[in-house]
């Protein structure tokens, strides 16, 4: 198991036995995860050689939400508190980084890396995501995860006074939940947000974007048409994993996983 270094309360180092490389692998978990959701790419990248960098996200499901998702900026959703975390994690790192993120806070990710027009960032991989046409994708949420349960009992006092007399007619909860939990993820602007924060990534920044292909969450054509409008601009690699479900690349075809990563990253990393 690799050795785990608590720097500060705003991210975990786990380095490498034999570091090769330079650049560290910041890791952005998934929505509902924490920073002990993926041991086993940690290990895996420590093998190859480099250090991994972990953290939570605040706010990291619906089901914690005690209050309204507001960052400093006073913009609503997760996605723009996300950033904010994502953020300050990048500039505490002196050293060049990759990002590797997993679901819908990839679009966090994306936020971030504009914000700071990527200048450290030798590149980013992303499984499951970021993807366009989130309200799809939080209909897809509700019924995979059901949460349509979890607002009933675990809506905050805000919601519930908005949800309270619509709960009560069954027809309506479903409709009235997505709407909900868009605002929560930053549904406002979604759209604009990523023309822009793709318009401010360097010329031919590389991304390796990894689809799973039996998704029933994010489908491959949600990410195709995120990245879209930087078609051209951007250096994008895509790999679809066939018989993967979301985010089960590792797990279902994991010699063929590594490969591709691993490739992307040493191309471009800096040995020691």
């Amino acid at each position: 198991m690799a050795q785990i270094i608590a720097l500060d309360s705003i991210y975990e180092r786990s380095p490498a036995k034999h570091k090769k490389f330079r650049e560290v692998i910041v890791f952005v978990h998934h929505y509902g995860g924490h920073k002990h959701s993926f041991g086993r790419h940690i290990a895996w990248v420590n093998e190859l050689g480099f250090d991994a960098i972990t953290f939570d996200l605040p706010q990291r499901s619906l089901s914690t939400l005690n209050e309204w998702p507001i960052n400093k900026d006073w913009q609503l959703g997760l996605r723009h508190v996300w950033s904010d975390k994502i953020e300050s994690v990048l500039g505490s790192l002196g050293e060049n980084k990759f990002i590797f993120s997993f679901s819908f806070p990839s679009v966090a990710v994306l936020s971030a890396l504009a914000r700071r027009h990527a200048i450290d960032v030798r590149g980013w991989v992303a499984e499951g995501g970021p993807f366009a046409h989130i309200m799809m994708g939080i209909d897809n949420l509700l019924r995979e995860e059901n949460l349509d349960t979890v607002f009933e009992k675990k809506a905050t006092n805000q919601i519930r006074s908005a949800l309270e007399w619509s709960i009560k007619k069954i027809g309506l909860v479903r409709k009235v939940a997505t709407e909900v939990t868009a605002l929560a993820f930053g549904q406002l602007y979604y759209e604009r947000d990523i023309e822009d924060d793709l318009k401010a990534l360097p010329p031919h920044f590389p991304i390796l974007s990894l689809r799973d292909a039996k998704d029933k969450l994010v489908y491959p054509t949600m990410i195709d048409d995120f990245f879209a409008p930087a078609e051209g601009r951007i250096d994008l690699h895509k790999h679809l994993l066939p018989e993967a479900g979301h985010l089960q690349g590792f797990s279902q075809h994991g010699d063929i996983y590594r490969q591709v990563v691993s490739a992307f990253l040493i191309e471009r990393a800096t040995r020691i």
